[in-house]
């Protein structure tokens, strides 16, 4: 009696708890993230994964919506692409009011093509406290937002926020960022690409202790190659420590081709393949990634997630993937 009682203590201090928090009544499609979450791998494989749907009002839950901009979209349309994705982003997550305290715009920003206007938030202090107070009731890990609007958009950062006019897919796709995971589309602009591509800029880490910039994220690493390599070897001592999933790359794949660092193109293998993220920055940097395939941090499309990204994930959680 006393090991079953033991046991039972153990698996419940482990379990983890994860919200979806809405103000649509019904939660129809708060409904739908949390299925989306249960029937997507990693999550659906995480041990001891609790979601848990969390019907409140607009005035507890206290989020601001900002005015239409240009970049504001209906979900009239059929499908997702990664430009619509990109447009719809708001960029919460790298804080860029708060980076224009402490500088200027890059020199590449006008004032008609500067950040893409914030569609709506929930950083405010009423929606902050409202959402860590219940965070701290439900002992939850994390607390994503469905809020209602008749606008497609989200934003992420320190919390994933989507707009019950969005897919279900978003809410990956941004609770991703928020436990340090970096867009893979190509950013469509030198002003864009500027503010979220140079070295150096701040950003907020994950409890993994990674950030959701390219080259501060798991999956978008950053360095400059040298004209030619090696060997494989040559590769893994040259820039093995710039690259966090350096240790799920099989012994097997090949880093280098014809001299030049780079893993041939190839379906379902983690390796090093070059990543178009940043190359319309002013000043480039070349950024690398981990698979070939399109992911769910490039389109809405799809819900691939690969297996290197799990443990990151779920370690993010404070959680472990099941046997």
């Amino acid at each position: 009696m006393f090991a079953l009682l033991l046991t039972l203590m153990v698996s419940v201090s482990h379990a983890t708890t994860m919200l979806v928090v809405t103000d649509q009544p019904k939660a129809v499609k708060a409904q739908e993230v949390a299925k989306l979450f249960r029937t997507t791998a990693p999550f659906s494989l995480m041990k001891d994964l609790k979601i848990k749907v969390i019907e409140t009002t607009p005035r507890k839950l206290g989020c601001a919506t900002a005015a239409a901009s240009s970049f504001d979209l209906v979900t009239t349309l059929d499908s997702v692409d990664d430009e619509l994705l990109m447009r719809s982003e708001s960029r919460d997550r790298t804080n860029v009011q708060e980076m224009s305290a402490m500088a200027t715009l890059p020199a590449s920003c006008s004032n008609k093509d500067g950040p893409i206007s914030r569609l709506i938030s929930c950083d405010t202090p009423q929606a902050n406290s409202y959402l860590n107070a219940l965070q701290r009731t439900e002992k939850a890990s994390v607390a994503i937002v469905v809020k209602t609007d008749s606008r497609y958009g989200c934003s992420g950062g320190k919390r994933a926020v989507i707009t019950t006019s969005s897919p279900a897919t978003m809410a990956i796709h941004e609770l991703m960022h928020q436990l340090g995971f970096a867009d893979e589309y190509a950013y469509t602009s030198a002003c864009e690409a500027d503010i979220y591509c140079p070295p150096g800029t701040p950003n907020d880490k994950s409890p993994s202790g990674y950030g959701n910039l390219p080259g501060t994220s798991f999956n978008i690493a950053a360095f400059n190659s040298k004209s030619s390599y090696s060997s494989n070897s040559d590769v893994r001592a040259s820039h093995g420590k710039s690259i966090p999933w350096m240790s799920f790359i099989s012994s097997k794949t090949e880093l280098v081709t014809g001299g030049k660092i780079g893993t041939p193109p190839a379906a379902g293998v983690t390796g090093l393949y070059r990543s178009i993220v940043c190359d319309k920055a002013t000043r480039r940097r070349d950024t690398w990634q981990a698979v070939a395939d399109a992911t769910i941090m490039k389109s809405l499309s799809t819900t691939n997630i690969p297996k290197a990204y799990w443990p990151t994930l779920a370690k993010s959680l404070g959680t472990t993937i099941a046997p």
